[in-house]
């Protein structure tokens, strides 16, 4: 009885192992994988939930594979890295084995200390026109005829000549660049919107299309060695193939462009660099850009200088710079550097939004910082307003800063005290007075603009107003008449 009891017993537990791993396999869930050519099923693959599913290349007559996609539209690449949870549409994209002759012109466009500043952000290529009507012809295909502008040339690729007929078209340029430097890649574009060749060929603007970034969130494109060469300059959208190209590290570089006509979205760039920038003596010269003149097209000559003097700024002994903007409206505008062609903005990239009147701007180069001031007008000289001594150009933001109410006459009621024993103060003894004052217009961050000082009436000789006796008095002055006058208080 022992011994059957046994047999049963072991039995049992084979049975029970058995229909264990019978369930377990029935509750493996598949799903399917299923690839397309456009819209032709080529295979179905099943793979078990929550898994990847392996790459392949599928093979077609005539054409050459280049990539799976998530899409019929063909837009976005495949992630085979990506856990499939449900079942899965995945379609092949194909280009033609034979490449068709390039006769597009391909160059870089925008702004530089070296190479790009004979770009200015402008097209290298023209459409001819009719002389009568000076609208583009265009051809039976939609397809104008274009030829690069004088003085492009050192921007436009070289074409070189096809290997055969399943080799792609290949271009070279090589460009000097220098760290801030921004630039996209461009074929035959000549209409303001960007849109390129009548919509007949893709514009090829701003994409790092073949360099390879190593983080999507940076942008960052790195040489051998690890250092950042390039980074997008993240201009306005999220994705970073669509910003313009930054340039992070200074050199010359060679850029080898392989083009597909008709499979644009093929193209690939490659770059290195082949030597070192050479080094520039003079680095900034800063200029205000803005919708006040016009931004960069019209406030800027062919050259890429300014054609205004008072849109510069001027530097200081110091080695920083300032400058003085006057509006009449609500404007925006960016600081700008002639020789690198680098913008400043508030934060970085953001605009300045001034308000009307007139705003003082500093910009130090040695760590970017901009500050800036709306400029008022102030009783300043050599006095004690409250509490704090004074001297002559020592603005301070809003300390005796003059008030109006109608735009035209503004006041500030001073307290005079005797400050003429104070250490610095006591010439004032030699003019018998206890304090001497002036008005200025100017800011607490570029002091008193030029000729920003006003003399009130009956003033001595050398332009200052001397208080003889302490007391508390109104200090005005009318813009109109540019009078200002100073009276005791009662």
């Amino acid at each position: 009885m022992k011994t059957k009891k046994a047999i049963c017993l072991a039995t049992a537990v084979i049975l029970t192992a058995s229909m264990a791993a019978v369930f377990a396999g029935c509750g493996e869930k598949k799903v399917t994988i299923t690839w397309y050519d456009n819209t032709e099923e080529i295979k179905t693959t099943k793979v078990k939930k929550g898994s990847t599913v392996e790459k392949w290349t599928p093979t077609k007559d005539g054409f050459i594979f280049v990539d799976w996609y998530e899409e019929s539209s063909l837009s976005k690449t495949f992630d085979f890295d990506t856990k499939i949870e449900e079942d899965t549409d995945i379609f092949a994209k194909w280009r033609s084995s034979k490449v068709e002759e390039d006769n597009r012109i391909w160059y870089a466009i925008g702004s530089g200390a070296g190479t790009m500043k004979a770009s200015n952000w402008k097209f290298a290529t023209q459409a001819a026109t009719d002389p009568d009507t000076e609208e583009v012809i265009l051809d039976d295909d939609g397809y104008a005829t274009y030829t690069v502008k004088p003085g492009f040339e050192d921007v436009v690729f070289t074409k070189g000549t096809k290997a055969n007929d399943e080799a792609p078209n290949v271009y070279e340029l090589t460009l000097t660049l220098y760290a801030n430097d921004i630039f996209r890649f461009a074929t035959n574009a000549y209409n303001d919107d960007w849109t390129g060749d009548v919509g007949k060929a893709e514009a090829g603007l701003g994409s790092l299309n073949g360099f390879a970034y190593t983080s999507e969130t940076e942008g960052e494109v790195k040489d051998s060695a690890g250092t950042v060469v390039f980074t997008g300059a993240k201009e306005f959208v999220a994705d970073p193939t669509s910003w313009n190209i930054k340039v992070a590290a200074s050199g010359i570089y060679k850029f080898t462009l392989s083009t597909y006509p008709g499979f644009d979205s093929s193209n690939s760039m490659t770059w290195e660099k082949t030597g070192e920038a050479p080094v520039i003596e003079e680095t900034h010269r800063m200029m205000f850009l803005g919708s006040h003149n016009g931004w960069n097209l019209e406030a800027l000559d062919e050259n890429g200088e300014a054609k205004n003097e008072e849109d510069l700024f001027v530097k200081q002994t110091d080695g920083t710079f300032k400058g003085y903007v006057t509006v009449e409206e609500d404007t925006q505008l960016k600081l700008y550097n002639i020789v690198s062609a680098a913008w400043y903005g508030e934060n970085g990239d953001a605009n300045f939004n001034i308000t009307p009147g007139t705003w003082c701007f500093t910009y130090n180069p040695e760590n970017d910082e901009i500050k800036y001031e709306k400029c008022e007008y102030y009783v300043v000289g050599t006095m004690r307003d409250g509490t704090e001594n004074v001297n002559f150009e020592n603005i301070k933001k809003d300390f005796a800063k003059m008030t109006t109410e109608d735009g035209e006459t503004y006041t500030y009621e001073l307290v005079v005290t005797d400050v003429s024993g104070v250490e610095g103060f006591t010439w004032l003894k030699e003019k018998n007075a206890v304090c001497a004052v002036k008005v200025a217009f100017g800011t607490s961050i570029g002091k008193v603009t030029d000729n920003g000082w006003y003399t009130p009436e009956g003033s001595a000789d050398d332009g200052n107003y001397y208080f003889e006796a302490e007391g508390t008095y109104t200090v005005s002055i009318n813009l109109t008449t540019q009078k200002v006058t100073i009276t005791e208080k009662a």
